[in-house]
């Protein structure tokens, strides 16, 4: 992905404005080439080091539903993109609040799926779409 220099403006006024944006890599590859771009992008916006790991303590784990970090996917678990579970998500943080939200785990993918796909997860993690929703729209 590349921004152009309007695009790149506009996204950190929106960002640090307030605004919340949920980035999902659904190829899940941490060295292809979205992976990479994505990166590059929020470098040039926001700096080399803002895009950090989050705690799998952090609140948005616990928002509404309660997770122990970010839950896994079943494409994930099947092996696609770089063949990891990725145990962390990363982030932006604004004022001490989370304003890009950056995942390698496919949830968009998995999310459209239906629900019979999801039979042999412990948990459903659609619920983690709720607590990216409920974080986003808290204080």
């Amino acid at each position: 992905m590349q921004f152009t220099p309007a695009e790149r403006r506009n996204f950190e006024r929106y960002v640090k404005g307030g605004g919340f944006v949920f980035v999902d890599d659904c190829n899940h590859d941490i060295d292809g080439l979205f992976a990479k771009s994505f990166e590059a992008e929020m470098a040039k916006i926001f700096g080399a080091s803002s895009l950090k790991k989050i705690p799998n303590n952090h609140p948005i784990y616990s928002s509404f539903f309660k997770f122990d970090g970010p839950p896994n996917t079943s494409v994930e678990l099947n092996g696609w993109g770089d063949d990891l579970v990725h145990e962390y998500l990363k982030a932006i943080e604004v004022k001490g609040r989370v304003r890009v939200l950056y995942s390698n785990k496919d949830y968009g993918c998995e999310w459209d799926y239906d629900f019979r796909n999801k039979r042999f997860l412990a948990v459903d993690n659609t619920r983690f779409a709720v607590n990216i929703i409920q974080y986003a729209l808290g204080a």
